[in-house]
C-alpha cells in the first residue's frame, strides 16, 4: 500500500509541475518572452570602441588558422550553443563566414534546468527557439552533429536566473565532463 500511494504521490506531484508550466506560459507576455529570451540588444554593437575589439579577435584568429594544419584539432569554446538555424544563416551570408570547427563546446542552457519526465527541458533561455520554450530535445545536451561539426553542450553545475522565480534545476542533474580526444 505504501509503495502505491508513494507512485500516486509522484504522479500527482509531476502532473502539478505540468499544470504549472502550463499556468506560466499562458500568464508570460510576449514582452516578457522577449526579456527571458535574451533578444540581444545591439547598441553595444554600434559604439566604435566594440567594433575595433570585435576586428582585433578576428584577425588574431584568422591569423592562427593560417598556421593549422590538417592534423589539427579546430575547438570552440562558446557561451551560447550555435543552433542549426544560426549555422545555416551564417553559411548563406555573403559577409559571415563558417568554420570548419571539429567541435564546439557550449552551455548556457544548463540541460533545460527545469526537466519535466517523459517531456524533458520546459525551457531553454534561446531566442532562435521562439520563446525558448519546449526546444528540441536532441539540442539541449549533450553531443550532436550539423553541418560536419559536432556540438557538445554541457548541463554544467548552475542555474539560470532568466525568470527569477526558476533559478533552481529540477530533474537535472548537474554535471562537470571530461571530453577524451583520441586519434583516428
Amino acid at each position: 500500500m505504501k509503495r502505491i500511494w508513494r507512485k500516486l504521490s509522484r504522479i500527482f506531484f509531476i502532473l502539478g509541475l505540468c499544470m504549472l508550466a502550463i499556468y506560466i506560459l499562458n500568464e508570460i507576455s510576449s514582452e516578457t518572452i522577449g526579456r527571458i529570451a535574451y533578444y540581444p540588444d545591439e547598441s553595444y554593437g554600434r559604439s566604435w570602441e566594440y567594433v575595433a575589439y570585435q576586428k582585433k579577435l578576428l584577425f588574431g584568429l584568422h591569423k592562427a588558422l593560417e598556421r593549422k594544419s590538417e592534423s589539427d584539432l579546430l575547438i570552440a569554446l562558446n557561451h551560447f550553443p550555435v543552433v542549426d538555424e544560426r549555422v545555416d544563416e551564417i553559411i548563406d551570408s555573403t559577409l559571415l563566414s563558417w568554420q570548419n570547427f571539429d567541435l564546439i563546446i557550449s552551455g548556457h542552457y544548463h540541460g533545460g534546468q527545469i526537466r519535466v519526465p517523459i517531456l524533458g527541458a520546459v525551457f531553454v533561455p534561446e531566442s532562435w527557439y521562439r520563446s525558448g520554450f519546449f526546444p528540441p530535445q536532441d539540442r539541449v545536451r549533450r553531443l550532436w552533429e550539423y553541418y560536419n561539426t559536432k556540438h557538445y553542450v554541457s548541463t554544467g553545475l548552475g542555474s539560470s536566473n532568466a525568470v527569477s522565480f526558476l533559478n533552481f534545476r529540477l530533474f537535472n542533474s548537474p554535471e562537470i565532463n571530461l571530453l577524451t580526444f583520441t586519434g583516428g
